[in-house]
């Protein structure tokens, strides 16, 4: 187990060289928070240009998703197709893809590119249901994306709840717990699994009391024996008190492939992401976007809805009165508690609402 606290890399740093392109291929948020719009936020602030291909529509705001229309097969592949015959890309992210049919399209085009030689990193963010309970992808379209896309994935980034949906296992309750989830995961094809701990509560353990720590499983080789091992590095940042965090997983997904695009080796474009999506939530407060549906933020059951605003993607380009500084990725050097609390963290950066 190897601990990555932190990055050489600075993407929005490098020079004025031509702009590698990402395509995210997701849904749209209306509001703007996730989706295609927070992946094109991601990319533009690492200094990464971005396409889109829309997999649906969303009706939604900061206090959730209201409806939700998926484009046809057609009108995806039609999408995919003119990206592609004319924008050379240099990496892939993949968000919500709502159904079968959706994910067979997108499989089927992957498949093509790779038979033709113009492969690139895949990256996969497995949004499968809301956070009202709402599925997202069906059960159907669930089973290809296992089987079919999986194995075409560069990188697959499920949080804690993802991860235990698409294996059909109860929610990782230790580090073992996930370790072998995550394994288990891996063998379903893709390169590398990222377990992302922003829904798992803080540890009695005092070197991860108030941290996030994510997981990255992946296959290693030796270039002393030629043989493949599997590394499991350990990403810890502060877990940051914020309602503002709509759009955490699309975020770290994105700036992943953004990274990736930039040709910075995964685990550092990992390090680096993390980076970037701490700083984001530790100045979503700046921005103050939601808040005039309070009179109607009830649940038919009469439960009270929490606004959740978008995160502020551009904080190093928009420095509030104060320095705009980053949250330092957390110097630890030991393994945090082997138990998860049943009772999930408020205000940490887990995703309160789907991303898409």
């Amino acid at each position: 187990m190897t601990n990555r606290n932190n990055s050489p890399h600075t993407p929005h740093a490098r020079g004025r060289a031509p702009s590698p392109v990402v395509l995210t291929i997701a849904g749209s948020d209306s509001c703007a928070g996730a989706g295609l719009q927070a992946d094109l936020k991601t990319c533009a602030a690492l200094g990464v240009y971005a396409c889109t291909a829309v997999t649906a529509i969303t009706a939604q705001n900061t206090l959730g998703v209201e409806h939700s229309w998926p484009v046809t097969a057609e009108q995806l592949r039609a999408q995919l197709d003119a990206v592609d015959v004319d924008i050379e890309l240099a990496a892939i992210k993949v968000g919500m893809l709502g159904n079968e049919q959706l994910v067979l399209e997108l499989v089927d085009w992957l498949e093509q590119r790779r038979a033709a030689g113009r492969s690139c990193p895949v990256i996969v963010d497995p949004v499968l249901v809301s956070s009202s309970g709402s599925r997202l992808l069906s059960e159907a379209g669930q089973q290809v994306l296992i089987k079919q896309l999986l194995p075409l994935a560069t990188l697959v980034t499920p949080n804690l709840p993802e991860l235990a949906a698409l294996l059909k296992v109860s929610v990782a309750q230790t580090n073992d717990q996930l370790h072998d989830q995550a394994e288990a995961l891996l063998r379903l094809g893709p390169q590398a699994v990222l377990v992302k701990g922003g829904h798992a509560p803080d540890t009695q353990d005092e070197t991860s009391r108030n941290l996030s720590v994510d997981w990255l499983l992946s296959q290693r080789l030796d270039p002393a024996t030629g043989k493949t091992f599997e590394a499991f590095e350990r990403f810890a940042s502060e877990r940051i008190n914020s309602q503002n965090n709509h759009g955490t997983g699309c975020t770290l997904a994105a700036a992943i492939a953004a990274c990736l695009a930039l040709q910075i080796p995964l685990g550092d474009a990992v390090a680096e992401a993390k980076k970037f999506l701490s700083g984001a939530l530790f100045h979503a407060d700046q921005l103050k976007i939601g808040g005039l549906g309070a009179a109607r933020s009830e649940t038919p059951g009469g439960a009270e809805v929490q606004n959740h605003g978008p995160l502020n993607h551009f904080y190093r380009q928009w420095p509030s009165d104060a320095e705009a500084t980053e949250e330092p990725v957390a110097d630890i050097n030991e393994e945090p508690s082997a138990d998860f609390n049943e009772k999930p963290s408020a205000g940490s950066d887990s995703e309160p609402s789907a991303d898409f």
